[in-house]
């Protein structure tokens, strides 16, 4: 058989592969350029729209995060932003372009006062760990931390998560397990294990042999003080 690379259509669309600081949209200008006839016209209309949502995003963010910086008054201290604190805001603004809900960025606005602020000490990486949350979580993994933050001295089970932010049984096993194995197994935002409320103790359960979902289905559920932290982080400006 003949291993030779094939000649391909000089016309055809080819999108080469995005390196690690590109966003999808990025690469859609170029694409649409190649296509014949139409292509210059697409990829100009595609720029420029990309370009103002872009811009209306940081925008956006930017107003939301001069209001949370005025609401402190005094409080805050211009003096204290040095580099770390400017990293952190450019690596938020890479995300908040591309980001067309609302209260995402709200949340990243609070995100990044408060790593301006009550997160200064802390390690860098570690706030980059909030940002890289925020910037992969859904409504369910914000619902699930506040809902497990209120839960006081109780340790909800898989059913009660689900009963509580109205997840449907049938829809649970697709939306509310994985959610539950990121916020615990990626990010350390909760912990689980059976009979955390026996009085006699926690019995850690054994994952071998256990899939996502049995781990899940057994456990009870428990916010830890990292989880805590990054959603206090990220509701300050909602509070």
């Amino acid at each position: 058989m003949d291993t030779r690379k094939k000649n391909t259509s000089s016309k055809a669309i080819s999108v080469r592969r995005a390196t690690p600081f590109e966003k999808p949209g990025d690469l859609v200008g170029p694409a649409l350029s190649l296509i014949p006839y139409v292509g210059g016209t697409l990829s100009s209309t595609w720029s420029q729209w990309d370009t103002n949502q872009r811009f209306a995003r940081i925008d956006s963010f930017l107003k939301e995060f001069a209001q949370q910086i005025e609401a402190l008054g005094n409080r805050f201290d211009p003096h204290n932003i040095g580099d770390d604190e400017m990293r952190f805001l450019e690596e938020a603004a890479k995300r908040i372009a591309s980001e067309h809900r609302e209260m995402k960025r709200k949340r990243f606005a609070s995100l990044v006062l408060s790593t301006w602020t009550k997160r200064r000490e802390c390690p860098f990486e570690e706030n980059m760990a909030f940002i890289r949350a925020l910037d992969e979580f859904e409504e369910i993994h914000i619902g699930i931390l506040m809902f497990l933050k209120n839960a006081g001295d109780k340790f909800p089970s898989f059913t009660d998560i689900g009963e509580a932010l109205g997840v449907l049984v049938e829809d649970r096993d697709n939306v509310l397990v994985p959610a539950l194995d990121r916020l615990a197994s990626g990010y350390r935002f909760i912990r689980r294990a059976c009979g955390m409320s026996n009085k006699e103790g926690v019995k850690v359960l054994s994952s071998k042999n256990l899939s996502p979902e049995g781990i899940a289905k057994k456990c009870e559920h428990a916010i830890t003080k990292f989880g805590i932290s990054f959603l206090d982080s990220v509701e300050q400006g909602q509070m």
